[in-house]
């Protein structure tokens, strides 16, 4: 630790030393304690601070802390794959219905991805296919909402689910479920007394 008695907190006046150690913080709603963080501390109140390029740094190391325990795709991953299809930051941002240089940020390693988008873009990955239909809005036309671009009829949770699959396998299904028979009970103040 060195103590520099020319700097001083802006807290409370006392000095401020420079150390090395780890640093929790509260990152995007995680608790993450990230070791081995230079920074400077005061020694009476015990202010942290830290320059502009070590900020950078925490924020970059906490987010793969999160990203790990998630099992997120790095940002080198998402770079390569973009790159590999052809796509701008800026088309995959538009593709995923992310906001302005958010792929920037993953890339970059200053945030972690969403659960959802990483999802997404994981199936996109697999599935060209789902990428294509991203890219092109067909899955906000009124073809796709009568599943026209799917090629089956009227659209329920389980034809939705049906489409993403013969989207992703490449096949259609042949038949419908059945819907479930739910027998009608009524209920009075006799049932409910019954079974108190």
């Amino acid at each position: 630790m060195n103590v520099n008695a020319n700097r001083m907190c802006y807290s409370c006046g006392g000095c401020i030393e420079r150390t090395v150690g780890p640093v929790p913080l509260r990152f995007r709603d995680h608790d993450v304690i990230v070791p081995d963080v230079a920074h400077s501390r005061c020694v009476d109140c015990g202010e942290t601070l830290f320059s502009i390029k070590e900020a950078e740094g925490l924020q970059r190391a906490a987010a793969e802390i999160v990203r790990t325990e998630q099992g997120l795709l790095t940002g080198a991953k998402i770079r390569t794959w973009r790159s590999q299809t052809g796509l701008t930051q800026e088309e995959l941002e538009s593709a995923l219905g992310v906001g302005a240089k958010t792929v920037t940020r993953w890339e970059r390693g200053l945030v972690f991805q969403s659960a959802t988008a990483d999802r997404l873009m994981r199936l996109a990955m697999r599935f060209p296919k789902v990428l294509r239909v991203l890219r092109t809005g067909d899955l906000y036309t009124d073809a796709f909402a009568t599943g026209a671009v799917m090629s089956f009829g009227r659209m329920t949770t389980t034809s939705c689910l049906d489409g993403l699959l013969s989207l992703t396998q490449g096949f259609v299904p042949a038949t419908k479920p059945e819907p479930i028979a739910m027998e009608r009970k009524e209920v009075t103040r006799d049932a409910i007394a019954a079974a108190a």
